[in-house]
């Protein structure tokens, strides 16, 4: 009988563990110690927590891009309707069509301050300047190109955060100063030009945010050891990017309003085309066929050349108005040699400034209000001969009216400066411009400078033709020549 060798028992070998089980009891549902568990359940913690501010982080970027293609759009509304001096028949229009009173869109965008740098006074439209529009349109380009293709840096170049919060801050600034001028000097409100303000001030409120968030995000970053660290964003080659596109759209907002203005202008020269039709007996039949007017004249209304008998060209001039000076060179140097020396000129105020002229919206020519009651208190004082003087002064200093001081345009003429200063605070002056603001309604005048030759109006295209004024000048010799034969 083979002898079995007794088998080994084999024992347990329990480690010692390295906590109590008494201070740190074992998960029931896990089996994992609690202090193990709580680890875990940190991690988790801290992964939902990070992931969470991912998401509000580019809800932010999302919504810092929508406003800023809000701006870029309305913006490039604003630049089409500067370049065409109308609106384009869009959706956006009808937040300015039909404005008036305090909400005009074209009294702004037509203002000194629709180019950058502002105009000068009196300054024309076409004078050099950039759009105040298009800084506008490439402003916002930026920071749409920028939310798009860069949207929020990574911890380790955040510092790049600080360029859209810096260039947000200078759009801000802009859009305050803005609204600012509507409100002190303009007094006239664009709504299309608030949307963009508005939108750029929502714009830098989610910047702030998105900067605070990446600076907690860093803060976290720097507590927690990373196990692998992100690739560095933005690159160079994106930021180039984000430039090239912004300077492309620029480009092709500035050509989109070069040509909207190229074809405004052509559209003028095809009606006056149209008009004159190379027939300068069109337009004296156009003249001749209006219907006569009650232009009345009072007896000390200022007259230059004034002679019983003659034909009386009535004036609605602005001080401030280019076009009125222009033509009361031409009338000077040429139209009363066109007429022999037989017309006189009959002057009629009509400022375009609502300081004034409750017909006018805004102020288009800012001065223009108080040279119409320096030309009325030189009048009061010294009659005929003394307004037209000042009118002659006003006029050559035109452009420079806003730098001179009334005391220096009183002694100018002969006055002391209190002696002018209290007839132009007479009622008398005031009632008088009043009073020929409201014939020129009633005239059908709504801008300057309006002219009626023996009660007929002048058209607009007409007074700039000097064949029209040479053909008009021989019709009225030959009419002279009939009544004195007659006689």
């Amino acid at each position: 009988m083979r002898q079995t060798k007794p088998r080994p028992i084999r024992t347990a070998v329990v480690m010692a563990a390295p906590w109590s089980a008494v201070d740190d009891p074992v998960c029931l549902k896990c089996g994992i110690p609690d202090h193990a568990s709580g680890s875990r359940v940190t991690a988790i913690e801290r992964s939902l927590k990070e992931s969470n501010q991912v998401k509000r982080v580019w809800v932010l970027v999302l919504v810092a891009f929508l406003l800023s293609l809000t701006g870029a759009i309305v913006s490039g509304k604003l630049l089409a309707m500067h370049a065409a001096g109308a609106g384009s028949g869009g959706w956006l229009d009808s937040l300015c069509e039909g404005s008036s009173g305090a909400f005009n869109c074209d009294v702004v965008l037509n203002s000194r301050w629709g180019t950058f740098p502002p105009r000068a006074e009196g300054e024309e439209m076409s004078a050099t300047g950039v759009p105040t529009a298009l800084l506008g349109f490439g402003y916002f380009a930026l920071m749409s190109a920028w939310f798009v293709l860069i949207g929020q840096p990574s911890t380790s170049r955040r510092k790049w955060c600080l360029f859209p919060l810096a260039m947000n801050a200078v759009g801000l600034a802009g859009s305050l100063g803005f609204l600012g001028i509507m409100a002190t000097q303009l007094k006239v409100w664009c709504p299309l030009c608030i949307t963009v303000h508005v939108a750029n001030v929502l714009l830098f409120v989610v910047n702030v945010f998105l900067f605070r968030a990446r600076g907690a995000k860093a803060q976290e970053t720097g507590k927690v050891k990373q196990p692998q660290a992100m690739a560095p964003h933005p690159t160079w080659r994106l930021i180039t990017a984000c430039i090239a596109l912004t300077f492309l759209a620029t480009r092709q907002g500035h050509q989109h309003g070069v040509v909207a203005t190229l074809t405004r202008e052509n559209d003028k020269l095809t009606a006056v085309a149209d008009e004159v039709q190379n027939s300068i007996e069109t337009m004296m039949a156009t003249f001749l066929d209006r219907e006569r007017l009650d232009v009345s004249i009072r007896p000390d209304d200022p007259i230059r050349y004034d002679r019983p008998g003659i034909p009386t060209l009535v004036l609605w001039t602005d001080f401030e108005c280019e076009h009125c000076k222009r033509f009361l060179n031409f009338a000077e140097r040429q139209l009363v040699d066109m007429f022999d020396g037989d017309i006189r000129f009959a002057f009629k105020h009509f400022p375009t400034n609502e300081d004034c002229n409750r017909y006018i919206k805004g102020k288009p020519h800012p001065n223009a209000c108080m040279a119409a009651v320096f030309a009325e208190g030189a009048r009061k004082l010294g009659g005929n001969d003394k307004f037209w003087e000042a009118h002659d002064l006003l006029f050559s200093v035109q452009k420079d009216f806003a730098k001179l001081s009334v005391d220096d345009m009183s002694r100018r003429i002969g006055y002391a400066p209190d002696q002018l200063m209290a007839a132009m605070q007479s009622p008398e002056v005031s009632k008088r411009i009043f009073d020929d603001i409201q014939q020129a309604i009633q005239l059908g005048v709504t801008a300057t400078p309006a002219m009626f030759l023996d009660g007929k109006r002048i058209g607009e295209l007409a007074r700039n033709v000097p064949g029209f004024w040479r053909e008009l000048g021989r019709v009225y010799q030959v009419h002279r020549q009939e009544r004195e034969g007659r006689s």
